[in-house]
């Protein structure tokens, strides 16, 4: 928990760098915690109907279920320290943070598709092939920053600073 803690503490420092444990025990516990708190909306507002689940709400949900206001709200608590954590944990591999929006290359892509007139793109059946041309993308961006920042880390001092190693962590 003391990693967990360690990286909300450190919420907007982008600079220097984070070893593995830190940022894979944040991202186990933030994980975990988005898992609970998306089941407290699931209990308080989902009502129990397995459509909620399968993302199709009834005709009768509240805007509250619909806007999931635990996880979400958790979501966007984490957002700037998980950002934080995982530019310093590229840092550590020699990195520059801006490898941390790689995931991001094919979702803007497909938002600023020129041209795309979706009336013409459904009756031709390019869509499906868009959809899985940019699926493929995503994947294998992700499989990229996975790799990236499972390395181990630089084991001297590098351009972003001294080696996490070096320095006592908390436990």
């Amino acid at each position: 928990m003391g990693w967990y803690l360690k990286g909300l503490r450190q919420y907007v420092d982008f600079r220097g760098r984070a070893r593995r444990r830190e940022f894979w025990m944040f991202t186990l516990v933030s994980f975990i915690l988005f898992v609970a708190f998306f089941g407290v909306d699931f209990a308080v507002f989902g009502h129990g109907d397995p459509r909620y689940l399968l993302g199709e709400l009834p005709a009768n949900a509240s805007l509250a279920a619909q806007l999931e206001p635990f996880s979400s709200g958790y979501g966007l608590l984490v957002f700037l320290p998980g950002l934080a954590v995982t530019v310093r944990r590229l840092h550590d591999t020699d990195r520059s943070g801006w490898w941390s929006l790689l995931t991001l290359v094919p979702t803007v892509g497909l938002a600023v598709t020129p041209g795309l007139d979706p009336a013409r793109v459904e009756q031709s059946g390019s869509l499906s092939l868009l959809v899985l041309g940019v699926s493929i993308v995503w994947i294998g961006t992700l499989i990229v920053s996975i790799v990236f920042l499972a390395q181990e880390g630089t084991r001297s001092a590098n351009r972003f600073g001294p080696s996490p190693k070096a320095v006592p962590q908390p436990v």
